[in-house]
């Protein structure tokens, strides 16, 4: 997972060629998980009871600002990838500014299965029917939603006084 996570970071220019559906997935499951992290210290830092030192606490903001925008800039790249990996056009990657929808269009079209070549045409295989597989591939799309819709909105409320 660690790997497919730095291996992401190494290509943020890299708007060419594939990547597959665990590469896409096991980036997204971990970078969820870290910036889930930074938003409980948000969060807790919010909290009077909980409040760390300026001297670590402004250091921790920054660290997850740029940790935020980079991995949004990351994240740019490695779907337009994954969606030439599925055979659709890099153009769909507008598909998921529309609200609720793009949701639902990275849930089903991103977790298609790849592409393969056999005689010069090009076949889908099916979906995972492995139950493993399905369970962890929703999870990680319900932890993109609620980190990616849910988390500004949580940090908006609890900043609010």
């Amino acid at each position: 997972m660690i790997k497919n996570y730095l291996s992401a970071w190494q290509k943020p220019f890299n708007f060419q060629g594939k990547s597959t559906r665990k590469e896409y997935w096991q980036f997204l499951i971990l970078n969820s998980i870290i910036l889930g992290f930074f938003l409980l210290i948000r969060a807790f830092d919010y909290a009077d009871y909980y409040s760390f030192p300026s001297a670590i606490s402004i250091p921790l903001y920054l660290i997850g600002f740029l940790l935020f925008f980079g991995s949004t800039w990351i994240a740019l790249p490695l779907t337009v990838r994954r969606i030439r990996d599925v055979g659709m056009s890099w153009k769909w990657i507008f598909f998921v500014s529309i609200p609720y929808i793009g949701a639902i269009f990275l849930l089903i079209f991103l977790t298609r299965s790849s592409m393969v070549f056999i005689d010069g045409n090009e076949y889908y295989l099916k979906y995972p029917t492995k139950k493993n597989h399905i369970i962890g591939y929703w999870i990680g799309g319900v932890a993109w939603f609620v980190f990616g819709y849910l988390g500004p909105l949580i940090i908006a409320v609890s900043s609010i006084k």
